[in-house]
């Protein structure tokens, strides 16, 4: 027999309508209410096609609200529960390893351009 989880719920507010609603306890949860839900998708789905057609733009919360037509309330909301995120870098891509091979011909290589370099 299976053990059930069961799900905590809180007492929250929408961040876009201010209304009250029930909602997980989870704090990665989004806290936006039933009704402005289908809202924050519309938008978010209009912020990535902005975003996807304009790479390198950069915007303010309330310059892209106007350029996709949605309230800067919505926007924001978005932004506050980390679906859109400004600035995000890329990770950086890991050191490659150098063999102790490749190691001993560039030690060969530049030390060969140093006594050309000490020549002239």
């Amino acid at each position: 027999m299976a053990v059930k989880k069961e799900k905590q719920l809180q007492l929250r507010r929408c961040k876009i309508c201010g209304k009250a609603f029930v909602g997980s306890a989870d704090p990665f949860a989004k806290s936006l209410c039933p009704d402005c839900m289908p809202k924050a998708d519309r938008a978010l789905n209009k912020v990535r096609e902005y975003l996807h057609t304009n790479p390198r733009r950069s915007l303010t919360i309330q310059e892209l609200a106007e350029k996709i037509g949605e309230p800067p309330k919505v926007i924001q909301a978005l932004y506050d529960d980390e679906s859109i995120t400004r600035g995000e870098k890329k990770k950086p891509s890991p050191i490659p390893k150098v063999s102790e091979k490749n190691l001993g011909s560039r030690k060969k290589f530049s030390h060969r351009y140093r006594k050309e370099d000490s020549k002239e």
